[in-house]
């Protein structure tokens, strides 16, 4: 019988977070780092279980703690992926201009995840404001962030995703921007190449990168990522 399944017909109670992450009020958890700087990140469409969104981040796990910044995941929601009965349980992220309600209600919570984040990292003068990422779905739904909201980021990075429709970007609120891409992702790659050039079009400066390989997360873009925000958090 699956673990999961056990615990909850005997009654334990289950993990918040996978085992090197600390839980934040708000849904969320925290693996810290030693470099200076705070990143957010929201996850691709994962099946609602703890198990397969460990898997997404172990990959953070395995950037040396001195080599990562700290970063928050927020988890994302059934029902919100309802393009397919299939997927519609799994943790997902809105990303569809429909959906603004919900991108609202995701933007309030992450206030209340920062003032957590804050308290716990030592850091109440001033409270971080973060290099906000996303992967896949989390990317998509970081453009509504970026383009229809006023929500402060220190930077964006966005993975593997590419432009909601109708999301209109606005040159005062450029940031450092880095987007990442696969070279064999040949749905993905050519979204964010869209993406860019819609930023481009704004006078909105960012750095496109395409790595070797598919769409499924690597190493390597998380490495990109902890850089990105040490790098960014460096800035006057």
């Amino acid at each position: 019988m699956m673990p999961v399944l056990l615990a909850l017909l005997v009654g334990v109670p289950q993990p918040m977070c996978p085992p090197a992450w600390e839980p934040l009020p708000g849904d969320a958890c925290l693996l810290d780092g030693e470099k200076r700087g705070l990143a957010v990140y929201f996850h691709g469409m994962t099946a609602p279980t703890l198990q397969a969104l460990g898997v997404e981040l172990s990959l953070m796990e395995r950037v040396p703690r001195n080599r990562r910044t700290p970063v928050v995941v927020l988890k994302g929601r059934g029902g919100l992926c309802d393009w397919a009965p299939e997927v519609r349980a799994f943790w997902c992220w809105p990303t569809a201009r429909s959906q603004l309600t919900e991108v609202r209600l995701v933007t309030a919570r992450l206030k209340e995840v920062l003032a957590a984040a804050s308290v716990r990292l030592g850091r109440h003068h001033p409270r971080p404001v973060p290099v906000l990422s996303g992967y896949s779905n989390g990317a998509y739904f970081l453009t509504m962030v970026m383009g229809d909201t006023e929500v402060p980021a220190a930077g964006w990075v966005l993975m593997h995703g590419g432009p909601v429709t109708g999301v209109v970007y606005r040159r005062d609120r450029e940031r450092p921007t880095l987007l990442l891409a696969a070279a064999e992702d040949n749905i993905q790659r050519p979204a964010m190449e869209s993406l860019k050039a819609k930023l481009d079009d704004v006078g909105w400066p960012s750095t496109l990168v395409v790595r070797p390989g598919a769409h499924p997360p690597e190493l390597e873009d998380y490495q990109r990522l902890f850089d990105f925000a040490a790098a960014v958090s460096r800035r006057p």
